[in-house]
């Protein structure tokens, strides 16, 4: 026990020798104005630059010391900023031993609150290049090496260097961007086990760093890191080993290497994130992005491998890098909707130029994507789309790549303001292969309709990518297309000006959107429904070709008869598509046909057959009739007129009495539709009256603008010239001469207005000469 007092008062007693020796050895060799001379003066000559300096005291906190106050070192001429650097002080700890022998070896250096200020112009000149770099620059190296590179070979020349609550402002004007540091507190600490080897290692802190250029503003970063690094001036090489970096909570492995630390023309860089947060990593984006993912929370945990490469020979492309990237447990919730998507693994390998990814087990609630069909909140859209799925492809072409795999659908549901039926449901799956979508089966169900769609389409991508405007190989579908009801009258509204009223819209969108690609097919129809007219078993060849669809080989039933023909709706301008074609139809019923599309139903009964081309544009029905040109021949075999307005007229006209029903034998013209009305070239018919002809046009309005002549039966003659006491004039041999009565026909098909010109028949008609002037003026007033 003696001994060990004995030893504890002698270190005690060496202890106070040596703390007397050293205050002692201060006071000789370092007098405050002494020091501070001295300080100004090495300062001011190794970075040549004006120094100031408040004061200069004695630290021995943390080791014995040099304490220079409130130092200011100046900036270049040329630079707008004053100081490059004020700090609060300049901590230097000195070497015990050396300064008894009078010498003075720096241990450490600490930097307390510093501010300094960065700065690069236009032209490429900086204010942090100082005289003592070049002394410091190992000499095989100072003309090979760039100022930054400079810069790093000063700083590891410190053998021991702190920075406490530091502040730090950088501008690029070349680049245009600027970086701001707060809080900095940095522990570095340097040995030299050889000639030129130098290791150093250390710790990192940074309450606050802000970077933003032009364009651009980027989150503000917590950092911390704790560092080991090495340098070999002989080889001239540089690397950063075993190095943590920790940014806003997210824990990072880093490792870098530069080969030549005289040209820093090649650089490498890894880092290795371990299960991060997705969440904190996303916080990381820049402001100008977080606009786009506001409204969404998305969860899970990403592992990150990523290698960069700096070769600076590569002038178009100096940067490179690869790795790989694994997600799991994704989740996507939206703000703005009750939809979510979950993924249980995303993985990707990439590189700069390529990559390889794939999606597995993933599920897409369609309500997450409501608001980006609709702002309005209109829009109903449901059902979980599932889907497993590989890509690959070129970094600089992601619209290009290649992608296969699986979806399915199989409660799809939709509805919207613009349309007159909700989609009630969508049953879909299909399969991609790269270059290839293979609709396995799409079946779709409205109220009043419903199709079933499978096929093939080629080359999907990139042409049904919104907004891709790029050349691409046009997507080319392959299909069959079955329907049991097609109801187009209650699918589409009759007008979109109906339509936009009824939905408090100033418009909707044009009913049969069609996308940017060429297909070709067959549809077939049990019953399809069109502006009220019910065709049956309808089949045809359809193509789609440069926004032209074309309807080949139309085969069905109509009106108890049957239709054929062609059709092409040319889609060019969406806002005014073009109709054309061609039809024949055969054995349809003339009733219903007139009661569709004249509104004259109930008067006319007949087997009916015509043929020709047709043409028209326009959406709503109103501009397609006014636009319609039609061409053909009708033919009407064994027809009859009942209750007919017009017959009425002139049966009155001729004072005869009109039968209820009269019959129609061999009507046939030719016939025209052009400005809105159906004009006739002179048609001919024959009834219990006589043999007509008629010729002129009724409008889609009704009206009527004809001209013809009645060829009366002999008996119907006698009649009206008896009444006419013309009777006399028009028999020979017992027999009566038939009169040809000119006539026309004006009003509406509603309210006929025929009037018959007796005087022009007695012209006509008179079989001799004599009398003709007696009997006008007798008969007929003149």
């Amino acid at each position: 026990m003696n001994k060990v007092l004995r030893v504890l008062v002698w270190v005690v007693a060496v202890a106070a020798v040596l703390i007397i020796v050293t205050i002692g050895a201060v006071a000789l060799f370092f007098p405050k104005e002494k020091a501070k001379d001295l300080a100004l003066q090495r300062l001011s000559t190794a970075l040549n630059r004006e120094v100031k300096i408040d004061g200069v005291d004695i630290s021995f906190w943390g080791g014995l010391g040099v304490y220079l106050k409130g130092i200011k070192i100046s900036n270049p001429r040329g630079f707008t900023w004053d100081q490059f650097m004020e700090a609060e002080a300049l901590d230097i700890k000195l070497r015990f031993w050396p300064l008894l022998k009078g010498e003075i070896a720096v241990d450490r250096t600490i930097i307390v609150s510093p501010r300094i200020g960065l700065f690069k112009t236009r032209t490429g000149q900086v204010n942090y290049l100082f005289g003592v770099i070049d002394s410091l620059t190992p000499e095989p190296m100072k003309d090979k090496m760039t100022d930054e590179g400079k810069v790093a070979a000063t700083a590891i020349s410190f053998e021991n260097l702190s920075i406490k609550n530091g502040h730090i402002d950088y501008v690029n004007d070349s680049s245009k961007s600027a970086l701001t540091i707060f809080g900095l507190n940095l522990n570095s600490r340097l040995t030299n086990p050889s000639e030129n080897i130098f290791n150093f290692n250390g710790n990192a802190a940074m309450d606050s760093l802000k970077f933003r250029t032009e364009e651009t503003t980027f989150p503000t970063l917590h950092i911390e890191a704790g560092y080991s690094a090495s340098a070999d001036l002989n080889k001239s090489q540089a690397s950063i080993n075993n190095t943590t970096l920790t940014v806003n909570g997210i824990a990072m492995k880093v490792q870098a290497g530069i080969p030549n630390i005289e040209t820093f023309d090649f650089a490498n860089l890894e880092i290795t994130a371990e299960n991060s947060r997705i969440d904190e990593l996303l916080a990381l984006v820049p402001e100008s992005y977080k606009d786009q993912i506001k409204d969404y929370k998305i969860d899970g945990r990403l592992n990150l491998k990523a290698l960069v490469k700096y070769n600076a020979k590569q002038e178009s492309e100096p940067f490179t890098y690869s790795g790989n990237l694994e997600i799991r447990d994704l989740n996507l919730t939206s703000k703005r909707s009750p939809g979510s998507a979950e993924i249980a693994a995303i993985t990707a390998d990439f590189t700069s130029i390529d990559f390889n990814a794939s999606i597995s087990n993933g599920r897409v609630n369609l309500k997450l994507l409501e608001p980006m069909i609709d702002s309005t909140g209109q829009t109903n859209l449901d059902g979980n789309l599932t889907m497993n799925l590989k890509a690959s492809g070129k970094i600089d072409n992601l619209y290009g790549a290649k992608i296969s795999g699986d979806v399915e659908l199989p409660d799809g549901k939709y509805s919207s303001p613009s349309m007159a039926e909700p989609l009630q449901k969508i049953d879909l799956k299909a399969t991609l292969t790269p270059g290839s979508l293979n609709l396995q089966k799409m079946d779709i169900a409205f109220a009043s309709s419903d199709a079933s769609l499978t096929g093939q389409l080629r080359d999907p991508f990139p042409g049904l990518i919104p907004g891709y405007d790029k050349s691409f190989t046009r997507p080319f579908l392959t299909f069959e297309l079955t329907s049991s009801k097609f109801d187009y009258d209650s699918m589409f509204p009759d007008s979109l000006e109906e339509a936009a009223a009824a939905t408090g819209t100033d418009s909707i969108p044009i009913a049969i959107p069609l996308p940017d690609i060429d297909a070709s097919g067959t549809g077939k129809f049990n019953s399809l429904i069109y502006n009220g007219v019910d065709f049956t078993n309808v089949t045809t060849n359809i193509s789609v070709k440069d926004r032209v669809i074309k309807f080949d080989d139309v085969d069905g039933n109509v009106y108890t008869g049957k239709i054929q023909g062609n059709a092409a709706i040319d889609l060019s301008d969406p806002t005014d598509p073009k109709y054309s074609g061609t039809y024949k139809a055969d054995k349809i019923q003339l009733d219903d046909f007139l009661e569709k599309f004249a509104g004259f139903g109930g008067h006319i009964f007949g087997e009916f057959n015509m043929d020709g081309t047709f043409g028209a544009s326009g959406w709503d029905p109103e501009p397609i009739l006014n636009s319609l040109s039609m061409n053909g021949d009708a033919l009407l075999k064994n027809g009859k007129m009942v209750n007919m307005g017009v017959l009425e007229k002139i049966a009155e006209q001729l004072d005869v009495k009109m039968l209820d029903e009269e019959a129609i034998r061999d009507l046939t013209t030719k016939f025209h539709v052009e400005d809105g009305k159906v004009k006739l070239d002179d048609f001919t018919f024959t009834s219990r009256y006589g043999n007509w002809t008629l010729g002129g046009s009724i409008g889609f309005d009704g009206a009527l603008n004809y001209n013809g002549s009645v060829l009366l039966t002999e008996e119907m003659s006698t009649v009206v010239l008896k009444k006419l006491n013309a009777l006399q004039y028009f028999q020979e041999g017992g027999k009566t001469k038939r009169l040809d009565v000119p006539f026309t026909l004006k009003g509406t098909y509603k309210t006929p207005d025929p009037k018959l010109d007796y005087q022009e028949a007695i012209k006509r008609n008179l079989p001799t000469k004599g009398a003709v002037k007696d009997l006008l003026n007798n008969l007929l007033g003149n």
